[in-house]
């Protein structure tokens, strides 16, 4: 009985333990870990640096004459952000003859020079921070596909020195998945799944469309 109870009691705490380390392991694979410099790389290449959006210069005027689409790309989404507005010179109950101009909110984000561009092509547009790579919060362990290493992750990017503009529900419009923020911090409640793709230990792409073990079917 006594050598019952002793078997009952070591099984019992062999599964406790057992559990424990399933709930209490990390997310990150050691693949992953071993390969953060190459992750962090990939992500920030693809994900990180200035967001902004090509726009203008304005002001743009528009006629029954001009393609909307030609004239402004990205003016929709602008708008909806409240970065732009129609004003109507002429006639206000003509919607094909108006002029697109910056408001006040957009004047704080304007600039005549996006980051990035070489002085022989530049444009404007509205730029609202730096985007980088926050942190890796799940990885499955790396597998092969032909002759490529790969290691699913699920990740956060963060925005340095955000405007306080990019915590209100407007700035989802701008078409940044991790927008609005959810602090002053610069952090991010969206996750995102990608693939990173390795040759020779290096970082080649990210597939956000290749899906593995686990995360097969998400």
């Amino acid at each position: 009985m006594i050598k019952y109870i002793v078997y009952t009691i070591a099984f019992a705490v062999v599964m406790i333990s057992i559990n424990y380390c399933k709930t209490h392991r990390n997310p990150v694979s050691a693949d992953a870990q071993n390969y953060m410099p190459q992750i962090s790389k990939g992500v920030n290449q693809v994900w990180g640096g200035p967001i902004c959006i090509a726009a203008g210069p304005f002001p743009i005027e528009i006629t029954p004459t001009t393609n909307f689409i030609s004239g402004c790309l990205n003016c929709g989404k602008l708008f909806k952000a409240g970065m732009l507005e129609k004003t109507y010179p002429h006639d206000f109950n003509d919607p094909h003859d108006y002029v697109i101009n910056i408001t006040d909110l957009g004047l704080n984000f304007y600039t005549n020079a996006i980051p990035g561009r070489t002085p022989d092509n530049e444009l404007s547009g509205f730029c609202f921070g730096d985007a980088k790579l926050d942190k890796v919060v799940a990885a499955l362990p790396m597998e092969q596909f032909m002759g490529q290493s790969a290691i699913s992750i699920k990740f956060k990017m963060k925005v340095e020195n955000p405007d306080p503009f990019l915590l209100l529900p407007e700035s989802k419009e701008l078409g940044y998945p991790y927008l609005p923020l959810k602090a002053l911090d610069g952090t991010s409640d969206h996750v995102e799944t990608t693939t990173v793709k390795l040759k020779n230990n290096e970082f080649l792409e990210l597939d956000s469309s290749l899906r593995y073990g686990e995360w097969l079917n998400e």
